[in-house]
């Protein structure tokens, strides 16, 4: 009975999953391919690609995620330009399937790569290894590309070079001809991507064909990177120790973890071993330790100081490398090397380079190395200077401005012996600069429970928030339920608050980070359930949350998130089913998109009538600060039909929405190049000098700013020639 029951649990999940249409995939073009998925046994054939592509990567679903930014980090443009290459690529897919298109006549494997390399999440790493082997089994070309975009032009090689998991993958194209010789639109040769791929085993054999003069390069994006490995294989191969692609040596940037342009503050950078690792082997090769930032004045003792490289600082001291050494002026301000071991909390390189220090109020170098002994966690530096601030420095120092408080610095970063020193001597536990940023604030920031405990014992204000945001929210955005139990138990009041115009909620604070006993906690102290909590909950993948917020609010939040996935996958009878069973018409997802965007968007029209139907607000906006209408988010993905359909029941078609600037439905079409959706809007009378704010932008200008001919031609037609009369 058991299995039986189980059995039909798994078959109503997969009916789910399968649109209405009787197990079939519904084409762009309106035919229907029958989904017929590959067994264990068979081998994957490019017809058995589409369908396995169609689950994820190229369902509607999956380019609405990239369109909202769930699908990683990518700005607007990438955005764009992954949900057009999703659509191409769904196409040239679907006529290869037909048999009516040739392997060779759209880049596949370099198109399938592109999507895989600008967001990861979108594709595994084992389903784009089978299927790109499938495609180029059935004849598609490992070095064809897309040639319309110069700075886009990369083989797939190159591609594949530049993720650390397709090494397999890599060899594969290499053994199928992939050309090595050839270089990427940034001018990268093969060796510079699987330096930064981190490839280490395939840089010998690309040296051959990249040349030698590819190593400095290669080694520097290793070295910035932090790739070991690759260091290793370029450095045993020949590459120079001391290169200095524009002008930075190598060695700085290992000492910078990478980011030579930091600002230099202590940086909790959990890759600083690996880093330190490259600059040891890059000392042993030959490097300069007195290596230097020639703009900057930056050296490579003052980077490992502030990262906290103890034992390479006191190498490269050994070496020969200045401890009197300063940032240039004009630097925001001058930092020492003594200012940097503080910082970085190095007490033997600050025992040999500052053993005596005469600290004198009036002086901003000796109050600077106060500030950052606190921060460091130096306590002889502490305890030799304070006499002569004095116990009333937080007020001084905070009356002129300074975001540098004694105190506060020392619990960012979690010093717990100075904070004691500190507060023992009379220091206020609740000093608030002008930033508003407590020590107990700054301590939950870095998650440090024991110093933010000391805090509260000594009388700090749980309840007391700065511009941003305020202790309690800190810790359950953080996902530190020991931090959130005893803030709660000392008094924080768990309520939601109006900061710089963002709503900040500990409830949904909680959601988003999936702590189940945190909201537990929330809810037992009397958190009501916020707008921003119901929004964070629409994309929990906890069910134990998703049932404790169901029940606290009398509403079932796993028949909302239902309807969202059916119509997703078109489930029309399942969308019916969930509004039968109480769920509103206009509910709102994670994003704040109502069913009827969310089917518009995916292309679920059948659905969208049906909504439309049952009294769909076709006007809905999105939010308050983003009051885009269904029609204008369709012209800002580009889907044709959706923008037709709407236009047909009578949407507004200058509804402006957000895009940086507010911007009307053309004007957002025509900054996305959705050529055929501009000219639907101006068949039905958009107006193309429409201009929702001063200082923003109509049609027209974006066809300038972005020189588009084919845009110009659109919004500004030829006048029509006039005939002679005989």
């Amino acid at each position: 009975m058991i299995r039986h029951v189980s059995t039909c649990l798994w078959l109503r999940y997969v009916l789910l999953l399968l649109p209405a249409a009787g197990g079939c995939i519904d084409t762009a073009g309106g035919e229907q391919v029958p989904a017929v998925l590959p067994s264990a046994e068979t081998a994957l054939t490019p017809q058995n690609v589409y369908h396995e592509l169609c689950e994820d990567l190229l369902s509607p679903a999956t380019e609405l995620a990239i369109f909202r930014g769930d699908a990683g980090r990518v700005n607007a443009q990438q955005a764009a330009a992954l949900i057009r290459c999703i659509g191409e690529l769904r196409s040239h897919l679907e006529r290869r399937v037909k048999g009516t298109e040739s392997p060779t006549a759209y880049p596949y494997v370099e198109r399938l790569l592109f999507i895989r390399q600008t967001a990861p999440s979108c594709i595994s790493a084992e389903k784009l290894d089978r299927c790109v082997r499938a495609l180029v089994q059935a004849g598609a070309g490992v070095n064809d590309f897309d040639k319309t975009t110069p700075e886009m032009q990369s083989s797939a090689l190159h591609r594949a070079l530049t993720d650390p998991e397709l090494g397999e993958l890599c060899r594969f194209l290499m053994d199928k001809g992939a050309n090595t010789r050839a270089k990427n639109g940034a001018g990268e040769s093969a060796l510079v991507c699987a330096s930064a791929g981190n490839h280490a085993a395939l840089l010998k054999s690309l040296l051959a064909t990249s040349g030698k003069r590819a190593l400095g390069p290669a080694l520097a994006r290793a070295c910035a990177l932090g790739n070991v490995d690759a260091v290793r294989e370029l450095l045993s191969l020949g590459a120079s120790a001391n290169t200095a692609p524009s002008g930075v040596p190598l060695l700085l940037t290992a000492t910078a973890c990478g980011h030579i342009n930091r600002e230099l503050k202590p940086a909790a950078d959990p890759r600083a071993a690996r880093y330190a690792q490259i600059a040891e082997m890059l000392l042993r090769k030959g490097a300069d330790p007195k290596a230097a930032d020639p703009a900057t004045g930056r050296t490579a003792l003052m980077f490992a100081c502030v990262n906290g490289m103890e034992e390479l600082a006191l190498k490269l001291q050994e070496g020969g490398a200045s401890a009197t050494a300063a940032t240039l002026p004009g630097q925001g301000r001058r930092i020492s090397v003594a200012e940097c071991a503080l910082l970085g909390g190095c007490s033997r390189v600050v025992e040999k380079i500052l053993p005596v220090a005469k600290y004198n109020p009036s002086d901003p170098y000796s109050c600077r190395l106060f500030l950052a002994a606190c921060a460091g966690g130096i306590l002889p530096v502490v305890e030799q200077g304070f006499p002569h601030m004095g116990p009333a420095w937080d007020e001084v120092w905070g009356a002129e401005g300074s975001t540098f408080m004694p105190l506060v610095e020392a619990a960012r970063y979690g010093r717990m012996n100075v904070v004691q020193f500190l507060v023992e001597k009379g220091m206020n536990p609740d000093v608030y600069p002008y930033t508003g940023e407590t020590p107990l604030l700054a301590s939950c920031r870095g998650g440090y429970t024991d110093v933010a405990r000391y805090l509260l014992e000594k009388g700090a204000d749980p309840n007391r928030a700065s511009y941003v945001t305020d202790p309690l929210t800190t810790a359950c955005a953080q996902g530190n339920k020991e931090l959130v139990t005893l803030l709660l138990e000392h008094g924080a009041t768990p309520q939601s608050r109006l900061l710089a115009g963002t709503q900040v909620c500990p409830l949904a604070a909680a959601v988003r980070a999936g702590q189940a006993d945190s909201v537990k906690s929330l809810l037992d102290k009397g958190m009501q359930i916020t707008s921003a909590a119901r929004a964070a909950v629409m994309s929990c993948r906890s069910g134990r949350i998703v049932r404790r917020l169901s029940r606290s609010a009398g509403q079932d939040f796993i028949a909302h998130m239902r309807l969202f996935r059916a119509i997703e996958v078109g489930n029309l009878p399942a969308v019916r089913r969930c509004l039968n069973e109480g769920v509103t018409i206009e509910t709102r997802d994670a994003h704040g998109y109502t069913p009827l965007m969310v089917a518009l968007l995916t292309g679920r029209h059948d659905i969208a009538d049906f909504l439309l139907e049952h009294g769909a607000d076709k006007e809905a906006q999105v939010s308050a600060s983003q009051p885009a209408t269904a029609l204008w988010l369709a012209c800002r993905m580009g889907r044709t039909e959706a923008v037709k359909r709407l236009l047909d029941i009578g949407a507004s078609a200058e509804a402006p929405g957000r895009d940086g600037t507010l911007m009307t439905p053309l004007t957002v079409a025509c900054w996305y190049d959705h050529r055929e959706v501009v000219r639907l809007l101006l068949e039905r009378g958009a107006k193309r000098d429409a201009c929702v704010e001063s200082g923003g932008y109509n049609a027209r200008t974006v066809a300038e700013i972005c020189d588009n001919n084919a845009l110009r031609n659109l919004l500004n037609p030829p006048p029509p020639r006039r005939t002679r009369r005989r």
